[in-house]
């Protein structure tokens, strides 16, 4: 399953000036089953297992904001000056879980994990969330759209770097 949506508001506070802010959402989730049967095939797991069964669970859930005001003016028709400042931000979290059992019974069909041999089943999995933030601003000039200067700064944080990181 996997959404993914986004939303707009737009606004003009003069000619000039506008303010605008995105929203993102993206839900992704998904899982497999895989077997390997027993059938014309080799040994698998360094000649300990004749069969496998797999099972991996994934879901990813991120939500996305960027919010700007912009201004664009023209000036006795030959100077043209915009700019935009905003802040972004994203906060996301994933989890994966999985699964392996060797050495079901030898029907040839898929079999659920739990009917391998004990010594030879595995398991694990990962759970992680994280934030960033960008804040940024641009400037740009033109004079008779022959002559351009353009300035641009940004800045990001992350809850993934710095001495306190959760990696």
């Amino acid at each position: 399953v996997r959404s993914l949506s986004s939303f707009r508001i737009e606004g003009d506070i003069s000619s000039a000036l506008k303010i605008n802010s995105i929203l993102g959402i993206n839900i992704n989730s998904y899982s497999e089953r895989v077997f390997w049967p027993n059938q014309g095939m080799g040994l698998y797991y360094n000649e300990e297992a004749h069969n496998v069964s797999k099972e991996l669970s994934n879901k990813l859930n991120s939500i996305y904001n960027d919010n700007y005001i912009s201004y664009t003016k023209q000036f006795n028709s030959v100077h043209d000056v915009s700019a935009v400042i905003g802040a972004k931000w994203q906060k996301s979290t994933v989890e994966e879980e999985w699964g392996i059992s060797m050495n079901s019974p030898e029907d040839d069909s898929y079999s659920l994990l739990g009917t391998g041999a004990t010594h030879l089943r595995m398991n694990g999995g990962i759970s992680d969330r994280w934030n960033w933030m960008l804040s940024y601003a641009s400037l740009a000039y033109a004079f008779k759209d022959k002559y351009l200067v353009n300035l641009n700064i940004s800045g990001d944080i992350s809850s993934r770097i710095g001495d306190e990181a959760d990696v």
